[in-house]
């Protein structure tokens, strides 16, 4: 008996996690049918007022309201901002910087260092990279990170329509990966 209910639990997880992840693609799809604001907007703005890399980006809610979420990171100035931008507007609702060290010590190591380096060697423009995967796979970006493996640098992008893909940052290749579904 405690088996059927450790499997019809098990089973109730994975569904709710489907559900969740399908009513948040709905919820998602709604916030940005009604943005006056584009992500590509945000990389922009972002680019032209914060300098750094972008490390991380999201269509997010912050006070009842769907933003754009932004983690950029300036090493020459030792911070990292956690920025949020309206998607109505572009308006920016909050600027959370954090020092990129404690003690002296940096909270970055040598892989984040190297990727940083890699994608300011390779003069990667995110912006056009975001408007060709949006006209390419005809659907909207919305969420980025900066990753590093194998020794590739590149933004690891989810499309509203479920679909990942990775953009190497020096190539400016995009391939399709597989999305993983593990409860």
């Amino acid at each position: 008996m405690k088996f059927i209910k450790r499997i019809a639990l098990s089973s109730a997880l994975v569904l709710t996690s489907f559900a969740a992840a399908a009513d948040n693609d709905g919820l998602s799809e709604l916030a940005l049918k009604r943005a006056n604001f584009s992500i590509e907007q945000v990389v922009e703005k972002v680019a032209n007022n914060f300098p750094g890399k972008i490390t991380e980006l999201k269509l997010d809610d912050y006070n009842h309201q769907a933003v754009f979420e932004v983690e950029v990171i300036n090493e020459k100035e030792g911070i990292e901002h956690k920025l949020k931008f309206s998607t109505a507007d572009g308006k920016l609702l909050k600027d959370e910087r954090e020092s990129l060290s404690v003690a002296g010590f940096s909270k970055l190591d040598e892989k984040d260092h190297a990727m940083l380096n890699q994608l300011d060697t390779a003069k990667f423009d995110l912006q056009a990279s975001i408007s060709k995967i949006q006209k390419d796979y005809g659907s909207s970006v919305i969420e980025l990170e900066l990753e590093n493996k194998k020794g590739i640098t590149f933004y690891e992008v989810e499309l509203l329509n479920d679909n990942e893909l990775i953009i190497d940052v020096v190539t400016g290749e995009i391939v399709s990966i597989k999305r993983n579904y593990h409860g």
